[in-house]
């Protein structure tokens, strides 16, 4: 445990320290004059523009075509719904022969019955 939060905060948090620090400090003196700077260059307010339109646009789509597929798969007789019933089989029974819920003292646990009935 001690190792994992130790590389947690060598790997992560002191990068994004140095990061913050970088960004509020000029000369030894804090300032948001870089902040200024990016928020009122066009280059960088039009990025932000374009990857905001990006990120709508493309969650919008992606609820526009996957609710009615998700609707019809799900509520009607549409041809293959055998096949997706088979593909999760086999997933399942994969995820349950390799055992991805072993417990450290006993070996597997008793989880993959509930998995498996569900």
């Amino acid at each position: 445990m001690a190792g994992s939060v130790l590389a947690l905060a060598v790997l992560v948090v002191l990068p994004l320290a140095f990061l913050v620090w970088g960004s509020i400090n000029t000369d030894g003196h804090l300032t948001l004059a870089h902040f200024r700077d990016a928020v009122s260059s066009r280059l960088y307010t039009q990025a932000l523009r374009n990857s905001l339109i990006l990120g709508i646009s493309t969650a919008v789509l992606s609820v526009a075509v996957g609710l009615p597929l998700a609707w019809a798969v799900g509520r009607t007789n549409v041809p293959g719904k055998q096949q997706r019933v088979q593909l999760e089989s086999s997933v399942r029974a994969y995820e349950l022969r390799r055992g991805p819920w072993r417990s450290r003292r006993r070996g597997r646990s008793r989880s993959w019955k509930r998995i498996a009935r569900g």
